[in-house]
């Protein structure tokens, strides 16, 4: 036996360590970049799956329009239809010692109702001939008068109706 305890262990060189070092930082590197490119090939292929799935599922119809919304189409036609002609023309025709007192207008049929207020029978059916005369409305109808008189003063004054049809260009 042979027991010589001053004998120094053998050295492992420095450039094995280095080496070492440098294989175990390269091995980490390329477990970082295999788990880089797993994770883009994930993505790519849910991706891919999300445009596969979009492109077979049926279009979702659109929702169902609530209460405003609907309102609000059936008032579009309304707004869009020529009202300065017809508003002018009854304007034009109203004239003293015509009052008018109120304007019922049906945008769907295009019905105009009108009720006036006159000194005499003769100056309600000149209007009536007026609103027949302007070009947006169709011949005017006189459909009631009743024959008012004032309490205070005595003066008598003609209420009358009269409808016509509002004609769009």
């Amino acid at each position: 036996m042979n027991m010589d305890f001053l004998r120094p262990e053998p050295m492992v060189p420095r450039a094995g360590w280095v080496l070492l070092a440098g294989g175990a930082a390269v091995l980490a590197l390329a477990l970082l970049w295999q788990q880089h490119s797993d994770e883009v090939a994930t993505a790519a292929r849910q991706a891919q799956q999300a445009r596969r799935a979009a492109a077979q599922a049926p279009a979702a119809p659109p929702p169902a329009p609530g209460p405003a919304e609907r309102r609000w189409q059936q008032v579009q036609p309304e707004l869009r239809r020529p009202w300065q002609a017809a508003l002018q023309a009854i304007d034009g025709a109203t004239r003293p010692p015509v009052v008018l007192l109120s304007l019922q207008i049906d945008p769907e049929s295009g019905l105009i109702g009108l009720d006036a207020d006159a000194a005499t029978y003769a100056d309600a059916l000149a209007y009536v001939e007026r609103l027949s005369a302007a070009p947006p409305l169709q011949p005017a109808r006189l459909v009631a008068h009743d024959t008012l008189t004032d309490p205070a003063g005595g003066a008598r004054r003609l209420r009358f109706s009269v409808t016509t049809t509002w004609r769009t260009p």
